[in-house]
Order: C-alpha cells, then structure tokens, then sequence
C-alpha cells in the first residue's frame, strides 16, 4: 500500500515490509516535524533539494552518465535516491566527493568553459 503526497508530488510505501529504505525514514521524520537536528546541513534545504539531488547522484553514480532518470523503474528510483540519500546526508564534502568521482568517470572529453546561456 502506498500514501500519495500531492503537494510534494511522490509516493511514500506505508507498512512496506521490506526494510525501510533510510531516505524515507529521514522523510517520514522530516514531514513529522521530528528527527531532525538543527545542526543538519539538510535541515536548511527543501525537501525537493534534498530528494532530487539524492537521486541525481545516485542514479549516476549506480547507472552511468547517460542514465535517464525518468526512464527508471519505480524500483531502481528508490535504490538510486537511497544511494544518493547516503552520500547526500553526509555533508558537502561527501557530495563533492561523489561529484569528483562522477567527474573523473565522465567519458567526456573537453571542459566546456564560459556562460551557457
């Protein structure tokens, strides 16, 4: 069975009876209003920032630089944000690390310089 959110646009497992994954323990926290302390570096992001982040990072990180995220089974999401979570919830430094390894990993060839726009 599964809990919709509307306003945050995800579904949240409710007495899933696999382990619970430690994003949703963190969310299930977060939108209680418990479980977070103020020293956390997450507690100053949006739930959005944290969540879409997460599953960037993950979701390179576990199925390569041309991963689509949109094209991931409900199931791979989930892994890929948990992935993502662990590293995320560790601080700047664990996502610069993450970022150096996705970075090094790149099949890129050039650095692109200068504005985009």
């Amino acid at each position: 069975m599964y809990e919709h959110n509307a306003a945050l646009c995800f579904t949240v497992p409710v007495n899933a009876t696999e382990e619970t994954l430690s994003y949703l323990d963190w969310l299930r926290g977060r939108l209680a209003g418990d479980g977070i302390p103020e020293t956390s570096w997450l507690a100053d992001q949006t739930l959005e920032q944290v969540l879409a982040a997460s599953e960037m990072i993950g979701g390179v990180l576990q199925h390569g630089h041309k991963v689509k995220l949109s094209k991931l089974s409900p199931a791979q999401t989930e892994e890929a944000t948990d992935v993502g979570f662990s590293i995320y919830s560790e601080g700047a430094d664990a996502v610069e690390e993450a970022l150096d390894t996705i970075r090094k990993t790149s099949p890129a060839n050039a650095v692109q310089a200068g504005a985009l726009a």
